[in-house]
């Protein structure tokens, strides 16, 4: 393989990586995984590692290196995705938690001024 083509083997595995990373970081920054399939990840990370062993077998080091750096960015993305959604669950869970609370007590607190006034 001439220095040119595998200039452009290199420089579109960058932008590939750089691409998928920064993706994940405005996922992360949003705190958000709103549209976002786990199986994504799972199929991307499928494909990555099946990639690196064709790479490896062919002896293509540069596309080696870029499998396993997506199969990273698809570990890393499933993880964010994960946190995202236990947050958003425990966020849900805690604000239903916190309006039944209210509301009990705004209901008992009602009702104890209704007979403290009529005594």
């Amino acid at each position: 393989m001439d220095a040119g083509t595998r200039a452009i083997g290199i420089a579109s595995a960058m932008t590939l990586v750089a691409t998928l990373c920064w993706q994940l970081r405005a996922q992360w920054k949003k705190g958000s995984s709103e549209g976002v399939s786990r199986f994504l990840f799972i199929g991307q990370l499928g494909a990555s590692t099946g990639f690196a062993i064709y790479s490896a077998l062919i002896e293509d080091a540069v596309f080696v290196a870029t499998n396993v750096a997506t199969g990273c960015a698809a570990v890393a993305g499933l993880a964010i995705t994960i946190v995202l959604r236990r947050r958003a669950r425990r966020a849900r869970s805690w604000r239903a938690g916190e309006a039944s609370t209210h509301g009990a007590a705004g209901s008992h607190g009602a009702g104890r001024a209704a007979s403290v006034g009529s005594t």
